[in-house]
């Protein structure tokens, strides 16, 4: 899984899995499920790395090609100020992922 956004941001496609940003290999899942922080129904999915989770809530698959498919939507990060939330999208790799940068 590579986070395509940092803070809502599109992060430039030279910075996809380049060797400050690599490509994250973990489990995923995609499920509707009632959401207590947003009080309703939520499409959400849920990325785990050892202890680490990463969550996307609204998540829709943005496109699929071969073994490669986005998903978008928002995370909540929480802050000082609060909680704030971010557009977010990644890019999974099922199966092999590439040894180089992607694209290259």
């Amino acid at each position: 899984m590579l986070e395509m956004r940092e803070r809502g941001i599109a992060r430039p496609k030279g910075r996809l899995f380049d060797r400050y940003h690599p490509a994250n290999i973990g489990i995923l899942s995609l499920r509707e499920t009632t959401s207590s922080q947003l009080h309703r129904m939520s499409r959400r999915a849920e990325f785990k790395l050892g202890n680490c989770t990463a969550y996307l809530l609204d998540a829709q698959i943005l496109w699929i090609d071969g073994s490669r498919f986005v998903l978008t939507g928002f995370e909540q990060v929480t802050t000082p100020e609060g909680v704030a939330e971010y557009a977010q999208s990644w890019l999974i790799i099922t199966g092999d992922a590439p040894k180089g940068q992607e694209g290259r």
